[in-house]
């Protein structure tokens, strides 16, 4: 899985925990606790996450594994190896669940069982695409709600659906630095339903503003600068280097063996990305597949423009 998609799933299962699972797992948790995922003897796998169920009666504890996945791919393998990890380790039950994030209502390779001649090994497929966006829509958790974006719309219009997340995500927000990263977090799974540039158009349209200066990942390198929802004003410091923003683009694409079609395209993306002021050079870079010095091309080609445009005298 895409290092963006399992930072957005980072980010929200924990407060989204138990609500994520009666919605979807139809599991209903008291407490759960964290449990040491990264232990040598377990596979560390971007979309894997590990919980201990607790319950009053300490002889019911068990392991609860989720598996996030998008490919249509077989993982049976990878689950029966992580069931027996897991048992050899904690010597407690495990429940197991993958939880598809893509496109598909039935997919042809992701099953959910392994078997052989002389194993069968079974677990849980979820579709969050089968499941109705309403019903996340009723919970009071925010970072529950997101996934709405990824169930079914029901045959209704995805703008509609779009405009009822945003708004029921509003509702339960209190300030635009949440909000900012709600946004941020919808826009990239809106991409998983391709529904990028329409989400992106909505949600300015509603003038939701993302205050980025507040946000961690543009405090971490970022250039300083005026956000007003959109970047205005110059950009401080010179520029390094004698870099052409199209022609180095053209060149870093060729570079990692990209046709001219697939440079063009990525350049249209990146260039959209780096206009919301939503994305960090390094997640644009993730989300396109692209290398960063591809998008920091771009991103001096736009900066270059910004300059000469508010050095151009106003006309009397």
């Amino acid at each position: 899985m895409a290092n963006i998609y399992d930072r957005v799933i980072k980010e929200t299962i924990e407060p989204a925990l138990k609500q994520l699972a009666e919605i979807a797992l139809s599991l209903h948790i008291d407490k759960a606790e964290e449990i040491e995922d990264k232990i040598q003897y377990t596979l560390e796998r971007e979309g894997d996450h590990l919980k201990m169920l607790v319950f009053e009666d300490k002889s019911k504890r068990e392991i609860l594994h989720m598996e996030f996945h998008l490919p249509d791919e077989s993982i049976g393998e990878i689950m029966l190896l992580k069931k027996g990890m897991l048992l050899v380790l904690f010597k407690l039950p495990v429940i197991q669940f993958v939880i598809y994030l893509g496109n598909k209502r039935k997919t042809k390779h992701l099953k959910d069982h392994f078997t052989d001649e002389h194993t069968r090994h079974t677990f849980k497929v979820i579709y969050i695409r089968r499941i109705s966006y309403r019903k996340f829509l009723e919970s009071n958790v925010p970072e529950a709600i997101i996934w709405a974006i990824l169930a079914d719309f029901e045959g209704k219009k995805p703008e509609e659906v779009i405009r009822e997340i945003l708004l029921r995500v509003d509702e339960l927000t209190n300030d635009k630095i949440t909000m900012g990263q709600h946004i941020r977090r919808l826009e990239v799974l809106s991409k998983l339903r391709k529904l990028q540039p329409l989400f992106i158009k909505i949600s300015d349209d509603m003038a939701f503003t993302y205050d980025l200066k507040t946000d961690i990942r543009y405090k971490q390198g970022k250039l300083e600068g005026k956000l007003e929802g959109k970047l205005e004003g110059k950009l401080e410091g010179k520029l390094e280097g004698k870099l052409e923003g199209k022609t180095e683009g053209l060149a870093e694409g060729k570079k990692i063996g990209m046709t001219e079609g697939e440079i063009k395209k990525a350049t249209t993306a990146a260039t959209k990305m780096l206009k919301t002021q939503r994305f960090t050079v390094e997640e644009i870079s993730e989300f396109l597949e692209v290398s960063v010095d591809f998008v920091l091309a771009i991103q001096k080609k736009l900066e270059k423009g910004r300059s000469s445009t508010s050095a151009k005298p106003k006309k009397k």
